[in-house]
C-alpha cells in the first residue's frame, strides 16, 4: 500500500468515526416504556435481583456480626481464664519458695518493698488487661514481673556464689 493510499484510506475511516451513527427506526418509545417500567414491575410479585442482593447483604451482616460478638465473648473468657491461670500459678509457686526460705537471713533488707513494687507493676499490667485483654505484649509484661518476684525471692535468699 502506498502512502498517498494510505493517507486517502485514513482520511476516509476517520471522517466515518467522526459520524454519529443514525438509528434505523424511532427509539423514543422504548425510551418511554423504559423509564415507566419500574411503576411496572414495583407492583409485580417477582422480587428483583437489587431486593435479593440487598436481602443477602442484611442477612450476611447479622451473621457476620453475631459470629463477631461471640468470637470476642470467647477471646474475652478465654484471655481471663488465662491471666487467672498465670496468677495461681504465680502465687502457688512465690508462696512456696516464701514458705521454704521462712526463718533464713535475706542478703538485702528491702527485698520486701521491692516485691511490693513488683507487685504494684502487676496490678497496672492488669488493669491495662482489663481494656485490652488478648493484648500479647501485657501479657508477656505480666509473666515477666511474676518471674522477677520469684527471682528476687531466690536470690536475696540463695546466692548465686552458693548454689553448686
Amino acid at each position: 500500500m502506498s502512502k498517498q493510499n494510505f493517507e486517502s484510506a485514513l482520511a476516509t475511516h476517520v471522517t466515518q468515526v467522526h459520524k454519529a451513527p443514525s438509528p434505523q427506526r424511532d427509539l423514543w418509545p422504548g425510551i418511554e416504556h423504559a423509564l415507566n417500567e419500574p411503576e411496572r414491575s414495583s407492583k409485580s410479585s417477582k422480587p428483583k435481583a437489587s431486593r435479593l442482593i440487598a436481602m443477602a447483604a442484611a442477612i450476611t451482616l447479622v451473621g457476620v456480626s453475631t459470629w463477631f460478638v461471640a468470637y470476642q465473648h470467647s477471646a474475652q473468657v478465654t484471655s481471663d481464664q488465662m491471666i487467672s491461670a498465670l496468677e495461681q500459678k504465680h502465687s502457688h509457686e512465690l508462696q512456696g519458695l516464701l514458705t521454704q526460705f521462712k526463718g533464713r537471713p535475706a542478703l538485702t533488707k528491702n527485698w520486701e518493698e521491692q516485691l511490693k513494687e513488683l507487685d504494684e507493676a502487676a496490678k497496672a499490667i492488669k488493669l491495662a488487661l482489663d481494656n485490652d485483654p488478648m493484648n500479647p505484649t501485657l501479657l508477656k509484661m505480666l509473666q515477666s514481673v511474676y518471674q522477677q518476684q520469684v527471682q528476687l525471692v531466690e536470690r536475696v535468699h540463695v546466692p548465686k556464689w552458693s548454689k553448686v
